[in-house]
């Protein structure tokens, strides 16, 4: 699955930023903006499209950094967008670095239960919420700090669903998946420095 969805963001980016006109190709390529989709270390069209929208002759430019950070929102939930702040998105990398990583969370759930689902592993099940904590970090994601759960585990799908509903300036939450014997060792760890 993790291949299929890289496979099809690469298309879909390569075919988004081919649709720029000549001239905006050319004066990107000025800005040093540039298509990453086939770079061999190429993740997701939204990691790609959010270190361009960091770019300050980009940012210069109105109706082309308009464009990215349309593009930038298209690729998340229309129930997310609604909820955009576009004066924030445009000044703040933090809150726009919480779409992306909110899309990121999503597609690793998604590759870590394809795996599962597939192979019946019980082994590859287990997930490690973990946040960037520092003096920005909400209080609802220090809440998941170090919290381990199992990728079929209903209390942890209502709260990713709760937690990635609306963007929250700050939130640097991200999945990191782990086998059941790191889970396992992992959870007793934090039972002895509790």
């Amino acid at each position: 699955m993790k291949r299929v969805l890289t496979a099809e963001s690469r298309a879909a980016y390569k075919k988004w930023f081919n649709s720029f006109s000549s001239d905006e190709q050319r004066e990107l390529v000025n800005m040093g903006v540039a298509c990453g989709a086939d770079s061999k270390f190429f993740k997701h069209e939204i990691l790609d499209i959010l270190s361009h929208l960091d770019n300050e002759k980009l940012k210069s430019n109105k109706a082309l950094f308009k464009k990215f950070a349309e593009r930038y929102i298209s690729l998340v939930p229309d129930h997310i967008r609604s909820h955009v702040n576009w004066t924030l998105l445009e000044n703040s990398r933090d809150y726009r670095s919480w779409f992306a990583n909110r899309q990121m969370f999503v597609f690793n759930c998604l590759v870590v239960k394809d795996i599962y689902e597939h192979s019946k592993d019980k082994n590859s099940s287990y997930l490690l919420w973990a946040p960037v904590i520092d003096d920005h970090t909400p209080e609802t994601c220090k809440s998941f700090s170090s919290k381990v759960f199992n990728i079929l585990d209903k209390e942890f799908q209502e709260h990713a669903v709760e937690h990635w509903s609306r963007p929250q300036e700050g939130c640097r939450c991200s999945l990191i998946s782990i086998t059941h014997a790191q889970a396992e060792k992992y959870l007793i760890d934090m039972n002895m420095s509790a």
